[in-house]
């Protein structure tokens, strides 16, 4: 994103699980009884305008979320 000039301030991600939908199941090649993964950011710039929107769903059998290294700015030690 900074390459691109834009200079991200804060993002919001949430992660939720479910039952799949019959389309999801389809796609994602799965049985209908797995639950699936939702993951959803938003990133925005200092004032608040959106940079970057993201919605990915997996299934829950075959997903890790791995953060790592994150920065964290502004905070206190």
């Amino acid at each position: 994103m900074t390459a691109g000039g834009l200079a991200p301030g804060f993002a919001d991600e949430r992660v939720t699980a479910r039952m799949p939908t019959t389309a999801e199941v389809a796609a994602l090649g799965m049985g209908e009884r797995v639950p699936v993964l939702c993951v959803e950011r938003v990133v925005r710039g200092l004032g608040g305008r959106v940079l970057e929107a993201l919605r990915v769903v997996g299934a829950a059998d075959r997903v890790e979320l791995h953060y790592h290294e994150l920065p964290l700015t502004g905070g206190v030690v």
